[in-house]
């Protein structure tokens, strides 16, 4: 319970009631928190798609496997990850994810600060 009314809370949210937004050709995301100091979303891709090659220029991110596989591409390294794995991207690092698989991959990213505005596309 929360016994002090200055701190802020939210409802419990899930990709059934959180905001939904659709992201390059096909990939959905459900903002799970969109506001403070660092943001959380929760992504699915369907089997083999990419995203486009960027960076942030001051947000960190991180990104934890739910379910499938998600590859993640960092300048030559390739990390490819399974549920229950998790990988840190530092700003400034150009990196993209792919889903090389034959099933949808959902995973979690959460930036740090907020990532809006942030985004420097190189593809």
């Amino acid at each position: 319970m929360n016994k002090n009314p200055s701190l802020k809370t939210s409802v419990p949210l899930s990709t059934h009631n959180a905001p939904h937004y659709s992201w390059g050709n096909q990939y959905d995301g459900w903002w799970l928190k969109n506001e403070g100091n660092f943001t959380v979303i929760s992504e699915s891709m369907p089997p083999n798609t990419t995203e486009k090659k960027h960076y942030h220029k001051i947000t960190e991110q991180f990104f934890y496997c739910l379910e499938g596989q998600l590859l993640i591409q960092l300048e030559g390294t390739e990390y490819l990850l399974s549920a229950h794995e998790s990988c840190s991207i530092p700003s400034g690092l150009p990196h993209k994810v792919k889903n090389i698989t034959k099933s949808t991959v959902h995973f979690l990213v959460i930036s740090s600060p907020n990532s809006h505005e942030d985004r420097v596309d190189l593809e």
